[in-house]
This record gives C-alpha cells, structure tokens and sequence, in this order.
C-alpha cells in the first residue's frame, strides 16, 4: 500500500510523562483565537481496540481545561472495526480497467490503486461507479477553464488547505496535491499569490485546487525569527535572545532571564520564559505569566 513520509519533523518532538507528540505550531481560528496544534503519537491501533482506552493512556496525561481532542478517520476505523485487508479483496475488471486513470495523491491510498477502487465498486455498486467515471469526464471537458488567481493573507491552514484573506473576502485553496517545485512553504500571516482551478466536486460545488503560489510578503514570523542582541554594561557585552521560526526561543548571555517559546499575539510578540534567581546556597526556578514586548 505504500508508505507516506511524516508530516511529523523531529525538532517538532516533545515528551512528557513518556508520552510523546509534536508541536505542529500554532493557528488562528475563524474565531480570531489562537489555537495550538499538537499530534499525539500511539503504538500502532489494531482492529478492535477500545477509542475510550487510548484516550485514558495517551491524552489524559497531557490534558489542560478547554483542550478540543480530534481522532484521525483510520483510527476511528480501527476501533470500530470498519476495515478490509488487501486479502479480502480481489480487483475486478471494472477496478482494474479505470484505476489506472484516476488521480494520484499525496493525502493517502485513493482510487488509483484497483484494491480501494474495488471497494468502493463493493460499497456501492459497479453502475454507480462507472457512471461516476463517466460524468467526470464528461464534467472536466465541460468545465475547462483558465486558471484563477487570488492575492491575499494566510489566516489559517491544515495539512491539506490553506485558507487565504484579503479586503474582498476569504477563499479555501486545496494544497493536497501540490507540486512542491510551484508551491512555495508558506507562516501564518504570510501575504500569498495563489493560481488555482475550481475542480467540480458533486453538483453545483467545486473545490479550488492549487496550481502555483508564491509569498509576495512574508509574515512576522520570518521576518523577526533570527537572534536579537542589545549591549551590556560594557561595550563588549551583548546580550538578548534568538527566535525560531518553530517557535522555540533561546537567550543569549542572560543568567537571570530565559526565554523558552515565543508567538505573535496581533503584531505583539509573547514570550514564554522563566527566571532563575541565584542565591548563595541554591537555584530557585520561578515560572511567571507570559511577558509580552
């Protein structure tokens, strides 16, 4: 079935309470809140296995008031047992005779492969499927057009789309399938180019697919991630922090001040940090409240 690389990046992995997961950053809501985003890691579900446990053994030790817990599709599959082996299912003409033109994707195993189209043909029929086969063609000769463009701000983002702003309203863009030699990695805030194609989706809806994007602005969080120094006492002295773009921080030449984690509340930088007072017998660690600049 193939295997998909982690959108998970080492410098992104923490631990705590031998549970581990990845920081995947921070985004903002159609609320205009603030939400962290954090992937927990499992042992690999087998079919069967109780949803109510693996929450008790991985979440409950992380969990703060007010937390929002998502479960991925296959797990919930898995759990509930909603599942069939490659060996249960056997490709039949029809599976094998429209798979080869289907679509590819980066999100997962679709119907290009004949196994998933098979069971799609088992789920609802061969008529249906075919009959899908045919209306797609017929819709994308139909429907071919130029490719559209938008110019705005990313206000929020998924491992699957961006969500792009500006004066005149918001629009969706799908990136699954991004070529990534024309689609440029993109912040929050990031000010973007997009050209796109309206891919009919069922009826009268369309999905706004990428076809190229480019950062015609950068946000805040490229242009302040670096290291920040001021001068001591003496002319000799430095001292200050360094910024992450993965949202880490990092002082520099400050006993008394550390800073940990930073992110940008509006145009307002927020630390994270904690103070150590150095006494003659000890080291007292005190953690205060954000501190913002």
């Amino acid at each position: 079935m193939g295997k998909t690389e982690s959108r998970n990046l080492e410098e992104q992995r923490r631990e705590h309470g031998g549970i581990v997961y990845y920081d995947r950053g921070d985004v903002t809501g159609r609320d205009g809140q603030r939400y962290s985003r954090f992937a927990v890691q499992t042992h690999f579900v087998e079919v069967g296995e109780d949803q109510a446990e693996l929450v008790r053994k991985y979440i409950l030790p992380l969990f703060q008031p007010g937390d929002v817990l998502a479960f991925g599709a296959k797990v919930m599959a898995m759990c509930t047992g909603n599942v069939r082996t490659k060996e249960q299912e056997k490709p039949g003409f029809w599976a094998r005779l429209l798979s080869p033109h289907a679509s590819e994707t980066t999100a997962g195993i679709g119907m290009h492969d004949p196994y998933k189209l098979q069971l799609a043909i088992d789920m609802v029929g061969a008529p249906k499927v075919i009959f899908a086969a045919i209306a797609a063609i017929v819709c994308l000769a139909a429907c071919k057009q130029s490719a559209l463009s938008f110019e705005g701000k990313v206000v929020d983002a998924t491992m699957n789309t961006l969500v792009i702003a500006n004066d005149g309203g918001e629009i969706t863009i799908n990136i699954s399938d991004a070529d990534p030699t024309k689609v440029e990695g993109v912040l929050l805030g990031d000010i973007v180019k997009v050209t796109y194609n309206q891919v009919p989706a069922g009826g009268e809806n369309f999905i706004n697919v990428v076809e190229s994007l480019v950062v015609t602005a950068p946000s805040y969080y490229r242009v302040i991630a670096g290291s920040w120094l001021a001068k001591g006492v003496n002319d000799a002295d430095f001292y200050g922090f360094t910024l992450a773009e993965d949202g880490s921080a990092k002082s520099i030449n400050n006993l008394t001040f550390r800073a940990k984690e930073w992110v940008l509340d509006g145009e307002e930088l927020v630390a994270e940090r904690y103070t150590i007072d150095v006494m003659p017998s000890a080291l007292e660690v005190i953690v205060p409240p954000r501190c913002k600049w």
